[in-house]
């Protein structure tokens, strides 16, 4: 038994490397990335430095008041525990200050054991979760294993945006759209 938590702790570890792959979803990150490449941009072409500010800066303030509408949509559920499927939604989750009580499981693709099952069934009773958050390749059938005889609310989310138009808003309407996802599993 002493081995298998230890194989456990492993793997998590191992997944706290991987955890960077989702960080678009915590805005802060976005907002250091924009300075970074802006900083970047401006040694590649110095002549152009006051477009990159100026850029940089309109960018950051719509990234703030997005910041800002983002939390006030989901401040009225920050008591509500949710559960997510896997750890993509770490920094999503961290940013907005949502009661995360668990994770199903800690990386992508990994099949579900039955020890796995039971104990997140028996947390999200016990917790009382109300809402919990699976990323689009999770086949439906596992996500109905896992929620059968549970009272929970499911939101499917698709953390890139595929259906979302190309464009320069794309972004905002991906935040918009996961925290109207989140928002209404968590009701």
């Amino acid at each position: 038994h002493d081995e298998h938590d230890e194989h456990d702790e492993h793997d998590e570890h191992d997944e706290h490397d991987d955890k960077n792959h989702h960080s678009w979803l915590s805005i802060q990150h976005i907002q250091q990335f924009a300075q970074k490449l802006g900083d970047t941009l401006i040694q590649i072409d110095p002549k152009n430095k006051a477009t990159y500010q100026s850029n940089l800066r309109k960018f950051s303030q719509k990234l703030t008041a997005l910041k800002l509408s983002l939390q006030q949509q989901l401040s009225n559920h920050a008591n509500q525990s949710l559960i997510t499927f896997n750890s993509a939604f770490e920094h999503f989750i961290k940013s907005q200050q949502l009661k995360q009580i668990g994770s199903v499981s800690q990386r992508h693709g990994e099949n579900l054991s039955i020890f796995k099952i039971l104990k997140a069934k028996k947390i999200i009773q016990k917790q009382q979760t109300s809402c919990l958050l699976f990323t689009t390749e999770i086949p439906q059938k596992r996500i109905n294993t896992l929620t059968e005889g549970l009272v929970i609310n499911t939101a499917e989310i698709d953390i890139i945006g595929f259906d979302i138009q190309p464009g320069a808003d794309h972004y905002f309407k991906l935040m918009q759209n996961i925290t109207q996802k989140v928002e209404q599993c968590l009701k």
